[in-house]
């Protein structure tokens, strides 16, 4: 089972990657915890998997150029792999 957390994987800076995983309770709250630096995806996705529950699924955002793109369009959603 996931816990329906909103999770997004986002690359700060050019290979500087943070994930940041939503509090407690899932969907109600705007709240999140930040984790990270990584110097991958792979690497904070590893660190999720290895620390928290299931989210069900996550978000990806890339680094473009100079600007930190945080509050944009998230690339698309993307499934992590099962835990089970």
């Amino acid at each position: 089972m996931s816990t329906g957390a909103d999770l997004r994987f986002v690359e700060k800076e050019a290979g500087e990657w943070y994930y940041e995983y939503q509090c407690y309770p899932y969907g109600q709250n705007e709240e999140y915890d930040v984790y990270g630096p990584f110097s991958s995806e792979d690497k904070a996705v590893d660190h999720c998997d290895d620390n928290h529950a299931n989210a069900g699924g996550s978000w990806t955002i890339h680094y473009e150029g100079k600007t930190n793109k945080l509050s944009g369009k998230p690339e698309r959603p993307r499934r992590r792999r099962s835990l089970w």
